[in-house]
């Protein structure tokens, strides 16, 4: 009897095991399409990139993805276009629609400086031959965030090292009603008007709208600047693929857990000892 209810539970357990399987390979749709980007590099005049410096670009692109978008672990890999060097760039659950959002997060270098400028420069207007008080090398990447001013618009905070911080706080404690400048890429990006003098080593950065959102700028400038600048050549939409959702890995995991009691039950019974089996005698017959 025991034998045979061991082999009623072991076939249970079977057939259990063999539902949970089935059910398994099967997938749902639960993850969202994106967006895949190539950036095909770009060097500047007279770079030769090697290939240290666009593997370390792949690996602050992907942190950028990882940090804007909260996707562990992106998937990004060198590849080719038009003969060039290039990275490709998955971002699942980022919608096409802000695809411009996602290419400036890309392909911004992040090369920041802060000028000296003795009158207000246009947006977009070159820099390069104004007086550098401080750039990407002052900046403490950990200490930079999203803020707001004192009428609440978003701001970017930052925190200077000397010896920028030094330059920072004596050009604007001396110029007063001046223009400090703010360039990105080689590019003017903000000159706001020097209202008071910069004290200690925390400084601001306005007039975010260029950027989609004030995180984009924020994230930028965490992870920068790309050792190899990018420019975005390709941008496609990502349908959604199959993976196993929550409740399939669960069913997996019973099924996992029913082999173990199956793998149980017969070693236990293997182990355990066999009562004798008692023999029926005839009752003995002498015969004359």
């Amino acid at each position: 009897m025991a034998y045979q209810r061991l082999y009623g539970v072991s076939v249970i357990v079977t057939i259990l095991l063999a539902v949970g399987v089935g059910v398994g390979t099967r997938s749902v749709l639960d993850r969202q399409g994106g967006v895949e980007i190539v950036l095909q590099v770009v060097p500047s005049p007279g770079q030769s990139p090697t290939g240290a410096q666009i593997e370390a670009t792949r690996r602050i692109v992907a942190d950028r993805v990882a940090a804007r978008y909260g996707i562990l672990d992106p998937l990004t890999a060198l590849t080719r276009h038009s003969g060039a060097p290039a990275i490709r760039v998955q971002a699942p659950g980022v919608d096409l629609a802000n695809r411009q959002e996602a290419e400036t997060l890309l392909q911004t270098t992040g090369a920041l400086t802060v000028l000296a400028l003795p009158a207000p420069l246009p947006k977009d207007a070159p820099t390069g031959r104004y007086r550098v008080l401080a750039s990407n090398a002052d900046i403490d990447a950990h200490g930079v965030s999203v803020g707001v001013d004192n009428v609440g618009a978003p701001m970017v905070d930052a925190v200077l090292h000397d010896p920028g911080a030094k330059r920072v706080v004596a050009y604007t404690a001396a110029h007063v009603g001046g223009y400090l400048g703010i360039a990105i890429d080689g590019k003017s990006y903000h000159t706001p008007v020097i209202a008071q003098g910069v004290t200690g080593d925390e400084f601001q950065i306005g007039d975010t709208r260029r950027y989609e959102k004030t995180d984009t700028l924020a994230v930028i400038l965490q992870h920068s600047p790309l050792p190899v600048p990018m420019h975005v050549v390709s941008v496609k939409a990502l349908a959604a693929t199959p993976r196993p959702s929550n409740a399939t890995l669960g069913v997996l995991a019973g099924g996992a857990v029913g082999l173990i009691g199956l793998f149980i039950i017969v070693v236990s019974a293997a182990l355990s000892p066999r009562r004798p089996r008692r023999r029926l005698l005839s009752p003995r017959v002498d015969t004359m």
